[in-house]
């Protein structure tokens, strides 16, 4: 097999991807072993305000009474059994009254001002 580059000079070029790629991982060792966000809310800047939480929790509320009231209409929407949904839509419900939004970014892009 007919090479281009000689097995030194091949070699170099390995070994300075493995340290770079290594220098990667310490420098960005991945995800944390804590809690994240499970979304993240993007607010176009003109849109933005301080009570823009507190909309969306009041928003994300009124949703979740008209489309699953009850437990059993809770249970039907997100296919799990009935006997669960009574304690997931109550953390559900506490969850969006005391913290909607964990992760809000303001987007001061895209058509910001038009």
């Amino acid at each position: 097999m007919t090479r281009s580059l000689d097995p030194a000079t091949l070699q170099d070029l390995f070994d300075r991807v493995a340290s770079a790629a290594a220098e990667d991982v310490d420098a960005h060792p991945g995800d944390p072993a804590g809690r994240q966000p499970v979304h993240t809310l993007y607010v176009p800047a003109d849109r933005f305000s301080a009570g823009t939480v507190a909309e969306m929790g009041a928003e994300a509320l009124r949703l979740l009474e008209a489309h699953a009231a009850t437990p059993a209409s809770f249970a039907a929407a997100f296919g799990i059994a009935q006997g669960l949904a009574e304690a997931v839509r109550q953390r559900v419900t506490a969850k969006l009254r005391d913290e909607p939004v964990e992760d809000l970014r303001i987007d001061f892009e895209d058509g910001y001002g038009v």
